[in-house]
């Protein structure tokens, strides 16, 4: 596995973006609000992300949720993505280990590989997307 990227959440996107672009130099490399199709799908994940990059790939993902008044402390940390090059065999092994799948193996709108969530002992989650190798 490879660690992708890490998510955390935020209370403000442009307060965020702002502290981590023009203060501590990352770029910023997208931003989006979830698809309106999705949000009706699934309402309680309104939400907008953004990923931060620096010149060596290492990516920052902000996630706010659109409809939490306020962060508790430990909140913060979102998820953390993991690449593997064979999800089939990925959620195998998860399953022969107990491991707590939150969200079985699924296609994003316009993606090609699948994305999961599991659950780390500790309960947090974590996203495996799904990337073959060339």
């Amino acid at each position: 596995m490879k660690i992708l990227h890490t998510s955390i959440a935020v209370k403000d996107m442009d307060e965020s973006i702002s502290f981590y672009c023009g203060v501590l130099g990352f770029e910023l490399l997208r931003r989006r609000e979830r698809p309106k199709s999705m949000m009706e799908k699934r309402p309680e994940s309104r939400r907008e992300i953004a990923f931060i990059g620096d010149e060596d790939g290492t990516q920052i993902e902000f996630t706010c949720w659109k409809d939490r008044e306020y962060l508790a402390s430990g909140d913060e940390l979102d998820h953390i993505a993991l690449a593997v090059p064979n999800m089939d065999e990925a959620m195998k092994t998860f399953k022969a280990k107990n491991v707590d799948i939150v969200r079985e193996p699924f296609t994003r709108q316009g993606s090609t590989g699948r994305t999961a969530f599991v659950r780390d002992p500790n309960g947090i989650w974590l996203e495996i997307i799904e990337r073959k190798q060339s």
